[in-house]
């Protein structure tokens, strides 16, 4: 599959479906802090950080924080320049018509959103395909999943998708 196509997990389960071992909200502000802190210095420093407020999410704090550490790692893991790169993490609200069953439940569904001016190549995409595959594992029992979209002309998305609150 060419580089420029969206690599998205199956849509996530509807909030009734949401594993029992989900423990409740937890705050992305906070878990993103976290995954932070755990990061080698030199990978801190190959980023420009923006962070907006992120929202409350479904799910427990030792999984989304290694979701958010994983995802990191691996946009550094591609930086084959000696330039910084530059992260923004913002929020984006799924409003369509298909998740009422979240909305019915008092959540919505967040996008938290990677967004890095790192261009995946194919070799990049088939070495982090397994590893998408793992992060989507742990967001499953959340009702969440995680997506690669490249941009056409440079950069990509990451976006974890998951139930919750701002």
């Amino acid at each position: 599959m060419p580089a420029t196509n969206s690599r998205q997990a199956k849509p996530a389960l509807p909030i009734a479906f949401i594993d029992s071992s989900a423990k409740g909200l937890c705050n992305a502000n906070i878990v993103l802090q976290n995954a932070m802190r755990k990061l080698e210095p030199e990978v801190k420093n190959l980023f420009l950080l923006r962070c907006d407020e992120l929202p409350f999410v479904l799910g427990d704090e030792e999984s989304i924080e290694t979701v958010f550490l994983e995802l990191i790692q691996m946009i550094a893991e591609k930086n084959d320049t000696a330039t910084k790169m530059y992260l923004h993490i913002k929020t984006a609200i799924d409003d369509t018509e298909a998740i009422q069953a979240f909305k019915q439940n008092g959540f919505s569904r967040y996008f938290i959103q990677f967004h890095t001016n790192m261009t995946p190549c194919e070799e990049w995409i088939k070495t982090s395909e397994q590893k998408i595959s793992d992060l989507n594992t742990l967001l499953a029992p959340f009702a969440g999943n995680l997506a690669l979209n490249p941009l056409k002309n440079s950069g990509c998305i990451l976006s974890v998708a998951l139930p919750g609150k701002l």
